[in-house]
């Protein structure tokens, strides 16, 4: 039996990737189809909430050895990698990345999100209220590093108290003062705010 040259895979697309069951298993009993059937154990315990037998039955093997056959198919390490990788996969396409999060809330301050009203007669649908939007505009804000009062008010105290350690430094060097007085000189003076500053 003669087998044909496999031809190279396409190189990997940026895209998520969407698990796929692999093909039914083969009855050539040669090392491909083991690998293949591992794989698609592997698919079946992940999908099936890790029921092993009915995962060996679904990768093609005997009802009669799928208990024993799941047993020891949980212990190759192919499998462990295979349903690492399912698991990993699994985290990455249920968490919403910063992409999604932007397009979620651009979309309800846009109003193209339907919201649910409630009403004597029944439900209502529409676009969302007012404070959503608000709010989303207010988020994506956030995010894209607007509306930082705080940041900027911390950066106005460091520049003043900057500007006062300076100042003392100078005072030091023209009046000659030792450090014990220059300390002295520094817990005298008040502390001064924001409000003072303004």
């Amino acid at each position: 039996m003669t087998r044909k040259p496999k031809t190279p895979s396409p190189a990997p697309v940026e895209k998520k990737a969407v698990v796929k069951k692999p093909s039914a298993a083969k009855q050539n009993g040669s090392r491909i189809d083991l690998a293949h059937r591992e794989r698609l154990f592997s698919y079946e315990f992940h999908h099936n909430g890790g029921n092993a037998t009915q995962a060996a039955i679904q990768a093609g093997y005997s009802p009669r050895s799928a208990q024993t056959q799941g047993s020891e198919l949980l212990s190759s390490p192919m499998v462990i990698t295979h349903l690492q990788n399912l698991s990993a996969q699994s985290a990455r396409d249920s968490i919403a990345d910063a992409i999604e999060v932007h397009e979620a809330l651009t979309d309800i301050l846009r109003g193209k999100v339907d919201h649910i009203y409630p009403t004597k007669s029944g439900l209502l649908t529409g676009p969302p209220p007012t404070g959503d939007r608000i709010k989303a505009a207010s988020e994506l804000q956030k995010m894209r590093g607007g509306y930082a009062p705080v940041k900027v008010e911390h950066q106005v105290q460091n520049h003043v108290q900057i500007w006062m350690l300076q100042s003392l430094q100078v005072i030091q060097q023209r009046l000659k003062l030792s450090q014990q007085e220059l300390d002295a000189l520094a817990s005298a003076l008040p502390a001064l705010t924001l409000d003072q500053v303004k």
